[in-house]
């Protein structure tokens, strides 16, 4: 994903927005979900069952071809609704001003207000980290394969956020972010210009 970086001066408050636009998934990010998924089977073959060629794709096959819709919705549907309710309580617990993003990039929650970098780092991170690597650890830990898949799920929808994170961290937490209409965009809102970068 390529990110695209534009600087403009607002007259108002003296203020400086640098727009992050992320681009839709590319060939390198997919060969990087594939990746993901061939050695989450193979770890989990090597750790919990016999480690051969027809463990591997008896458990690859059981991993991933068997209720994998029921697994996909529940990874994408839980971080949907850890991340709607981040915003919720960021929000003041009011539904009014929240919005919702739909396109081909992506489904998720809004806010219309700009909000502190450090809570908008938090809204990008907890949906990966509660339904991700909770899960993952949980059920690598316990031989439990559903959970294990969900967990690698997770982290697999969570890492575009992952990636809008990466793009916010040079920025300070008394910045402010405000969400575009369109998935993964964004105006930084710089509050301090003193500090260089």
């Amino acid at each position: 994903m390529e990110t695209q970086q534009q600087t403009s001066r607002t007259a108002i408050n003296n203020k400086a927005e640098i727009k992050l636009t992320l681009k839709s998934i590319t060939v390198r990010i997919l060969t990087f979900y594939l990746l993901v998924i061939y050695a989450g089977t193979l770890l989990f073959t090597f750790i919990w069952d016999e480690f051969s060629a027809y463990g591997m794709g008896y458990n690859f096959g059981l991993l991933w071809m068997k209720g994998t819709l029921w697994k996909v919705l529940a990874a994408y549907g839980g971080s949907l609704l850890i991340e709607f309710l981040t915003l919720y309580f960021i929000n003041g617990r009011r539904l009014r001003g929240m919005g919702w993003h739909w396109d081909f990039k992506g489904i998720g929650p809004y806010l219309h207000q700009p909000i502190p970098l450090r809570l908008c780092r938090l809204r990008l991170l907890l949906p990966g980290l509660l339904m991700g690597v909770l899960p993952f650890v949980h059920g690598f830990c316990t031989g439990n394969a559903n959970v294990y898949v969900v967990g690698l799920l997770s982290l697999i929808c969570a890492s575009a956020d992952f990636r809008v994170w990466l793009k916010l961290r040079p920025y300070d937490d008394e910045d402010l972010f405000r969400e575009g209409k369109k998935s993964y965009e964004g105006t930084v809102i710089r509050r301090n210009y003193g500090k260089r970068r």
